[in-house]
């Protein structure tokens, strides 16, 4: 879009408006601009385009603006209004003159004194110059009516209070059109004010809907947390109830398996006795089982070989040392194996029972 303000920064909306109904576009107006136009001269060059019928070039070459600018100013120049006032002055005007002079000839003409004064006139009067005087009166009046019939003439003519009145009937028109454009506005403008108020109310009654909701909200939460506090504290004891009851009952299996280690160690100590038995060879028959029973755990099969191989050795050193009953010897061999495993049993419970500690309490130090 081409900005009218680049060409003269007086340039309005109106002014722009005046020059394109004149019959001017841009690049035109731009070119009359340059040459020393003002923003406000478009009525002289309108005069300048139609009547002179001359272009930019002409004007800048050729023409003279004080003389053009003066000839523009003339009445004639001026509008159809103007021009029949003018007009009609000037008939007037020259029919008074002529009337004027006409009387001043046949004054001039004709004698103004009686006696020696008369008697000078006659001698000087000329009754033939008094008749041309008294014939150009009359061509002279005849000339003064004409110049008032045709202002006469000029004046019914004319037809400007006619355009002026018809352009009032067109603004009176446009006015009441613009009259009722502009109730129809302010109707459309109460509805849209009416709109936008019943917005507002509905926003409002939203608004504390949302209020009343996140209170509602806001109260369920302080009864959930209340509620898991309560819940927390509940589990927390039944947890402590249950930490505790785990404790006790790994305190009982650790002292039942102690009673059942005492028990078949005193066994195998009385039997050990009685069939007087190397005691280093029972620890090693104990050490062995312990091996092979690692080794099962860890599923190493080597390892397993090794320990059957150790305790068949370690038994047939016991059966060499001493003839001794076969029952009891197995029953010696029995009481080993069940030893070891019940203290592996009791070495795992304590390993748990650390474990559990140390989840429970996971910054505490163990030493």
């Amino acid at each position: 879009m081409k900005n009218w303000e680049d060409i003269h920064t007086d340039f309005t909306e109106e002014l722009q408006e005046e020059w394109k109904e004149k019959g001017f576009t841009y690049e035109q107006t731009k070119e009359w601009i340059d040459i020393g136009m003002t923003v406000n001269d478009v009525d002289y060059v309108v005069w300048l385009r139609d009547v002179k019928q001359k272009d930019t070039d002409w004007v800048l070459n050729n023409g003279h603006d004080k003389e053009l600018r003066a000839e523009f100013s003339l009445p004639q120049n001026k509008s159809s209004e103007d021009k029949v006032t003018v007009f009609c002055c000037q008939h007037t005007q020259k029919a008074h003159e002529l009337v004027k002079d006409a009387f001043s000839q046949i004054s001039n003409q004709s004698p103004n004194d009686t006696g020696r004064k008369g008697r000078v006139f006659t001698n000087f009067f000329n009754k033939s110059r008094l008749n041309n005087a008294i014939d150009d009166y009359k061509c002279w009046m005849v000339k003064a009516s004409e110049y008032l019939r045709e202002a006469e003439n000029e004046m019914r003519t004319c037809n400007c209070a006619e355009k002026k009145e018809n352009e009032n009937l067109s603004l009176q028109e446009q006015l009441k059109i613009s009259e009722s454009n502009e109730w129809k506005k302010d109707e459309k403008l109460e509805k849209l004010n009416q709109s936008f108020e019943n917005l507002q109310i509905e926003k409002i009654e939203k608004e504390t809907q949302l209020v009343n909701t996140q209170n509602q909200l806001e109260s369920k939460e302080k009864q959930l947390k209340n509620l898991t506090t309560k819940h927390e504290k509940k589990l927390k004891g039944k947890n402590n109830e249950i930490s505790c009851l785990k404790g006790f009952l790994k305190n009982s299996e650790e002292e039942v398996l102690n009673q059942k280690i005492s028990s078949k160690q005193g066994e195998l100590d009385r039997l050990v006795n009685k069939l007087k038995v190397n005691e280093e060879l029972v620890w090693k028959l104990s050490d062995a089982y312990e091996e092979l029973i690692n080794s099962s755990q860890k599923n190493e099969r080597k390892s397993i070989r090794n320990a059957e191989s150790n305790i068949r050795k370690i038994k047939q050193e016991i059966k060499q040392k001493k003839e001794v009953d076969f029952d009891d010897l197995n029953r010696v061999y029995d009481l080993c194996e069940e030893v070891i495993r019940l203290k592996l049993q009791r070495e795992e419970l304590r390993e748990e029972q650390q474990y559990e500690v140390k989840q429970e309490f996971p910054f505490r130090r163990f030493y």
